[in-house]
């Protein structure tokens, strides 16, 4: 299974409890249990940001972040994994969604039913108006360059990752659907560092499953690796956050 389809495939098993919800906040049902799935290994860390520091909103530098570690991080030393950089939705943190989606149980779960194991990263981008939209900016910070640079770098240097961009995935839901459209698929700083992108938000009306074949036409173009369904909710709450 090449990279692109095991990230997908995770992505997509880990998101699919969330991508009828039209916002970030929901509550989900726990999916059954997968037989034979194996425990991962989660990991609460801080990285710096010196792309956030010295920001109008005084929002801390020092970012949260989970890491979560395949079964067989821990017994197989010489090997390495691919990495999937799983961004939350507006209003919350990336802990609060990893209990919406139901982590760990849905990457166990995801890996049982034959995905490649890798790692996957959750970075908070929570601010103190609810929520960066990964976007570069003189007044949150600029969260772009901390995903695309700061901590690609820092987890590459601290894990055992493949260093490639085609071994890097980044998907997300809400929010982080539109961080990972305007980032991953037109962003500058992330063409070079990531070639895999998974749109996940709710599902609404045909023009705006339209916006979501533009970028991956976009994408292809540029060479990067997509797949998405509608960012309704990912429009709609970037139109309020502009408006706001």
């Amino acid at each position: 299974m090449n990279p692109f389809t095991s990230i997908r495939l995770a992505a997509s098993f880990l998101f699919a409890v969330t991508s009828t919800a039209a916002f970030a906040q929901v509550m989900t049902n726990i999916p059954p249990p997968v037989a034979g799935a194996r425990a991962v290994t989660i990991q609460h860390i801080k990285v710096h940001a010196p792309s956030i520091e010295r920001n109008l909103e005084g929002e801390s530098a020092d970012r949260d972040v989970l890491v979560v570690l395949p079964p067989s991080y821990a017994t197989d030393a010489g090997r390495r994994y691919p990495v999937l950089y799983a961004l939350h939705g507006y209003s919350i943190g990336a802990e609060q969604w990893t209990k919406e989606i139901h982590v760990p149980q849905t990457i166990e779960g995801a890996f049982a039913k034959g995905a490649r194991e890798m790692i996957v990263v959750f970075p908070d981008a929570k601010t103190i108006h609810n929520g960066s939209m990964y976007s570069s900016s003189a007044t949150t910070g600029d969260f772009e360059t901390f995903i695309a640079r700061d901590l690609i770098r820092y987890i590459d240097e601290h894990y055992r990752t493949i260093p490639d961009p085609l071994s890097r995935g980044l998907a997300g839901h809400s929010m982080g659907g539109y961080g990972t459209a305007f980032g991953a698929v037109i962003g500058s700083a992330f063409l070079e560092v990531i070639r895999n992108a998974l749109l996940m938000a709710g599902i609404d009306s045909n023009w705006q499953g339209a916006f979501v074949g533009m970028f991956i036409v976009i994408a292809v173009l540029l060479g990067m690796q997509t797949s998405g369904t509608s960012l309704v909710a990912t429009v709609r709450e970037w139109v309020a956050w502009k408006r706001g």
